[in-house]
């Protein structure tokens, strides 16, 4: 090859998103699971404190721990 580009590489080279897209995209997803993630914290810390003594017990909580980790911030 003499320096010039080969017609074969064009291609793939124009199917390639440029950069700030790329890095939007990335940005779009980790915003999106850090959502996800607060959602499913939520919905968990809820469940939690609506179960009764019983439940806890079964699976090795005490009520003392379930309001604890039930009353925390979505972020935390």
């Amino acid at each position: 090859m003499n320096g010039s580009v080969c017609i074969a590489q064009q291609p793939a080279r124009a199917l390639a998103a440029p950069s700030w897209q790329r890095r939007a995209a990335r940005a779009l997803m980790l915003a999106f699971e850090r959502l996800w993630l607060w959602h499913e914290r939520t919905r968990s810390r809820r469940m939690l404190l609506s179960m009764d003594d019983r439940m806890l017990q079964d699976i090795g909580v005490d009520r003392a721990a379930a309001e604890y980790e039930g009353t925390r911030p979505f972020w935390q």
